[in-house]
């Protein structure tokens, strides 16, 4: 995280992929979805690009202390962000992510018992937005790994993940939401192949850059 006084405004913002946590990348992709093909007015863009720079920062920095800064330290804004924007998330599938000192296991859906697969399915499936859905989802499938062995005929570790508690769902959700989009994002885009939310990693740098550059 790097730190910039701007016009009286601490404002501090992610340096790197590691640090944006799925919230924040959940709300970079509902921005993309949201972001008009055409603007009416050249002002309504740069309100937008600014939008898009507040998500990346923690604490995130309000519209209203976004409206304060003026004009011209604005570039200096966009040049710190521009750092960060223009390298490529490496978003992978992965047997397991380390989040809180805790190792996660992710179940495989297609093994998943019938009453935790009907949830996971009642989830995705009357769900209004894919996007929101998703730390919903892994609340289900992404959970700790309690033991594992090698298997030699697979040559990969097997893990055995804690038995699903629905009690646990809304803590899981929350932890999920603060953790790395890095460590999560490729496994969500497997598992959710299809469903349209499968995300490119060079997209997803090319569309945050263009979008500062531009103003």
């Amino acid at each position: 995280m790097t730190t910039t006084r701007i016009d009286g405004i601490d404002i501090t913002m992610v340096d790197n992929w590691n640090e944006v946590t799925l919230e924040q990348f959940i709300d970079f992709m509902k921005w993309n979805e949201a972001k008009p093909e055409q603007f009416t007015y050249s002002y309504e863009e740069l309100l937008y690009s600014l939008e898009l720079i507040s998500i990346f920062t923690s604490p995130r920095v309000t519209k209203e202390e976004m409206d304060s800064i003026k004009i011209d330290s604005v570039k200096t804004l966009c040049d710190e962000f521009i750092k960060f924007s223009a390298q490529a998330p490496n978003f992978v599938v992965k047997d397991t992510v380390t989040i809180d000192g805790v190792q996660y296991g992710f179940a495989d859906i297609n093994s998943l018992p019938i009453g935790e697969y009907v949830s996971y399915q009642t989830i995705l499936e009357r769900s209004n937005d894919r996007l929101r859905s998703i730390p919903d989802l892994l609340s289900i499938i992404c959970r700790p790994s309690i033991s594992h062995k090698y298997d030699m005929e697979l040559k990969k570790n097997i893990y055995e993940l804690e038995k699903f508690d629905i009690s646990k769902l809304q803590f899981r959700r929350e932890l999920m939401l603060k953790a790395p989009a890095i460590e999560l994002m490729g496994n969500v885009n497997f598992f959710l192949t299809g469903n349209q939310v499968s995300i490119d990693n060079s997209q997803v740098s090319g569309n945050l850059n263009q979008e500062v550059t531009e103003i």
